[in-house]
């Protein structure tokens, strides 16, 4: 519960100064972060990923797009 305050204090003020105050590039670096870490959670909750070496967990090699012919 402590950890969800410190957010709410700490990290939605930081999140709307850089929102509203800085340039482009810094809105797209903060919201490309937040989409990779969403997509990091969505996928460890559903059980796709673990701690560990991913580069066997490629989709590309699930789906059978990356077969040797």
């Amino acid at each position: 519960m402590k950890q969800r305050w410190l957010v709410v204090i700490v990290g939605l003020p930081a999140l709307l100064t850089v929102l509203l105050a800085c340039p482009a590039w810094a809105t797209m670096i903060v919201v490309c972060g937040i989409a990779g870490i969403a997509a990091y959670e969505l996928l460890h909750t559903a059980g796709e990923i673990s701690t560990g070496d991913l580069s066997h967990r490629s989709s590309c090699r699930r789906y059978g797009s990356l077969r040797k012919r």
